[in-house]
């Protein structure tokens, strides 16, 4: 992942003299404790973020149900990618709904390096987005 030059925590909140190293490691255990409370909606989202607090930017890939941007955290200029899904097409069939549960869990529970990791899940009345590490 790349990481810039901005001294903020994931809340926007100035940080000072600290590595990059532990600047990602605050905002991994920030985001990881916040993640718990992720109870609120079918998705299991957490909706601690919101798709405005995210600077979109240029297509990155499409799949059979969702496609994917690359996005910048604006407080933090974290660079990340967003799974985006149209709520309208995961409704047409109950398996992809099932699918899409099945993987923000598998996400939500796996921390490896070879795996992306999962920041934030944001349920919108017409779009679910995962926030993504981007590689």
């Amino acid at each position: 992942m790349m990481w810039t030059e901005f001294n903020r925590d994931f809340n926007g909140n100035q940080c000072v003299n600290q590595s990059e190293e532990s600047m990602q490691r605050k905002l991994i255990d920030q985001i990881l404790v916040l993640s718990k409370r992720a109870e609120d909606s079918e998705f299991g989202a957490s909706n601690y973020t919101q798709i405005t607090d995210y600077l979109i930017g240029r297509h990155l890939g499409s799949g059979a149900y969702a496609s994917v941007k690359l996005a910048t955290h604006k407080p933090t200029g974290m660079i990340l990618a967003i799974k985006v899904y149209e709520k309208f097409k995961l409704n047409e069939q109950g398996q992809r709904k099932t699918s899409v549960k099945r993987e923000i869990n598998a996400l939500k529970k796996l921390q490896h390096e070879n795996v992306m990791r999962l920041y934030d899940v944001i349920d919108s009345p017409k779009q679910l987005y995962i926030v993504l590490e981007h590689i």
